[in-house]
C-alpha cells in the first residue's frame, strides 16, 4: 500500500486540512501469478506430451549393439513398470483389458508397430506375456526398447 502526499480537494480546502489518497499496488502480485501460470503451463504440457508418447518412468535395460534412433512415427508404446503394471500409450491398463485395448488400436491402424518398454528389473515372464497378448491382438511388428550402452 502506498500513501501519496497530500492532494488538495474541495473538502480538504474547506476544513483547512489535507486529504491522503491510499492506493494498493498489485503489480508484484500480478508478476507472481503470471510466473506461476507460466510454470504450470510448461510443466503440464511436458507431462501431457510424455504421457502421449508413453514415456513413463521405466528403467530400460542397456544393450551394447543398440542404435540411437528417433522413435518410429507409427508405433504404439506399451510400458511395463517395475511393479508389473502395464501402460498403453501412457495410460495404465488392467491385464484383463490389455487384449481388447490392443485390438482396438490395431484395427484403427493395421500397419501400427508396437514397442515394449519394460523395466530392466522386471521378470521375463511379464514381458513374454505382453508380447503374446500383442501377437493375439494382431501385431506383427513388435520391438523391445533398450538404452544404448554397455551392459553392467
Amino acid at each position: 500500500m502506498a500513501l501519496r502526499g497530500p492532494l488538495p480537494t474541495d473538502e480538504a480546502e474547506e476544513d483547512g486540512g489535507e486529504a491522503f489518497f491510499a492506493e494498493v499496488n498489485i503489480t508484484p502480485l500480478t508478476d507472481v501469478i503470471l510466473v506461476l501460470l507460466i510454470i504450470f503451463m510448461v510443466s503440464s504440457s511436458a507431462m501431457v506430451d510424455a504421457a502421449r508418447e508413453g514415456q513413463l518412468e521405466v528403467d530400460l535395460p542397456t544393450a551394447g549393439a543398440a542404435v540411437t534412433s528417433t522413435p518410429i512415427p507409427e508405433a504404439l508404446v506399451v510400458s511395463i513398470l517395475k511393479d508389473g503394471r502395464v501402460a498403453v500409450a501412457g495410460e495404465v491398463t488392467a491385464d484383463d483389458q490389455l487384449l481388447d485395448t490392443l485390438k482396438v488400436r490395431i484395427e484403427k491402424n493395421p500397419k501400427l508397430a508396437l514397442v515394449i518398454d519394460a523395466d530392466g528389473d522386471l521378470a521375463h515372464r511379464k514381458v513374454v506375456h505382453v508380447i503374446d497378448v500383442a501377437r493375439q491382438a494382431g501385431f506383427t511388428d513388435v520391438g523391445i526398447g533398450v538404452m544404448p550402452g554397455s551392459q553392467p
